[in-house]
């Protein structure tokens, strides 16, 4: 299949600029000296855009697109004595895909280091072609993917009706087993104190609401910290003492206490590496209370 320099140029152009240079450093393609896409772009074009490069290059864009509407799943596991290996990691994901597959028609694995030890996991359920011709038109076909992020011990499996069966093969692609991780409101709690929070779900008895039962409470607003903090000191409510928090929302993440994360913010691989640097954060301060 060649690849149609137009089509190439607009990939390029969407794609966040740290992700495209990670891309080409995982090819072999020298960076030295790339301060900007259009060298990029010519880099890439005079090294040759094979299909799998151009896989490569729409399934991180599918990644960075998708991210402000993705909802993920945490697990933590014990990492290796040494570096966790990007080849390592794909081929066994597809030695044991094809093992299962028993000669049916199965998709593939591919697994893109995006730097500081992170890679990221697409599976995708059968090989088609990506760029295709109608009528004169050249049409890129957007495919879209199931996504895993691997960093430092954490792991951060997109949600989504095929989770058990990827979680299953993750777990013997890395050789470790996968211990899922959820945020007690006390640690909800500790974050939203060191965060702008938007957006804060509080479960409280009708003692407090005044219905009945219990009640799934709402509240946003500019800075939900300092609004309780306000009722507090007006000795109308404490708001943080009244029931466990459940879910809160800053501007750029989404955290319930079922281990349910989003990255809100649109910052590509940036947003990625601060949502597992925070993740991180939290489950030392788990592990020091």
């Amino acid at each position: 299949m060649k690849v149609d320099r137009k089509v190439l140029r607009r990939a390029v152009d969407e794609l966040g600029f740290e992700s495209l240079l990670h891309l080409m450093s995982s090819w072999g393609v020298s960076v030295r000296g790339v301060n900007d896409k259009d060298e990029a772009f010519r880099r890439i074009w005079e090294a040759g855009v094979t299909p799998v490069r151009l896989e490569d290059i729409l399934a991180v864009l599918d990644l960075e697109q998708s991210l402000p509407f993705t909802f993920w799943r945490v697990y933590t596991f014990q990492r290796p004595s040494g570096a966790i290996r990007v080849g390592t990691v794909e081929r066994r994901l597809n030695r044991e895909m094809s093992r299962r597959a028993e000669g049916e028609r199965a998709g593939y694995f591919r697994a893109l280091s995006i730097g500081n030890g992170v890679i990221c996991v697409f599976y995708r359920f059968e090989r088609e072609e990506l760029v295709g011709e109608r009528g004169g038109v050249r049409i890129v076909r957007r495919i879209c993917h199931l996504k895993s992020i691997v960093g430092n011990g954490l792991l951060l499996v997109e949600e989504d009706e095929w989770l058990e069966w990827v979680l299953e093969l993750l777990s013997i692609a890395l050789g470790a087993e996968l211990n899922s991780v959820t945020f007690p409101p006390f640690l909800l709690r500790e974050l939203a104190e060191r965060n702008v929070v938007r957006r804060a779900v509080v479960f409280l008895d009708g003692q407090i609401t005044g219905a009945p039962g219990l009640s799934r409470v709402v509240v946003e607003g500019e800075n939900v910290v300092k609004g309780a903090e306000k009722l507090r000191s007006r000795q109308e409510l404490n708001f943080w003492s009244a029931g466990p928090l459940l879910e809160i929302e800053t501007d750029m993440f989404m955290f319930s206490s079922s281990g349910r994360v989003k990255i809100k913010d649109g910052k590509g691989m940036f947003g990625v590496k601060e949502m597992l640097r925070l993740i991180e954060d939290i489950l030392k301060s788990q592990e020091n209370a």
